[in-house]
């Protein structure tokens, strides 16, 4: 597997039982949204924004960009936009935490 096919199965597997944990009742298809969110931000992170940010931030930015999107999603899909920002943050805290600590 590739570098960047390794970092998004590890954002998967991180974020998609966090953001279905957030929604009970509706855990299948929020898996399933959160799949998809989670890979349109991760791709967008990764292969257009370098383009459109100063080095230095495209991490912080990147990482904003991925929660908001994501949040936003998650709140049309649920019209809960404070669980859905919490689903969301704590979601990629912990993939970038994750991400980290196998870099380290």
């Amino acid at each position: 597997m590739s570098g960047y096919g390794a970092a998004l199965a590890l954002t998967l597997a991180v974020e998609v039982p966090i953001v279905a944990a957030f929604f009970p009742g509706r855990r299948l298809a929020m898996a399933a949204l959160a799949a998809a969110a989670t890979t349109a931000t991760h791709l967008f992170m990764n292969f257009v924004l370098p383009g459109l940010v100063p080095p230095g931030a495209w991490l912080l930015t990147g990482e904003a960009v991925a929660t908001l999107a994501e949040a936003t999603a998650y709140a049309l899909a649920t019209r809960n936009l404070p669980r859905a920002l919490v689903a969301s943050g704590l979601a990629n805290l912990a993939s970038f935490l994750a991400g980290l600590w196998l870099l380290a």
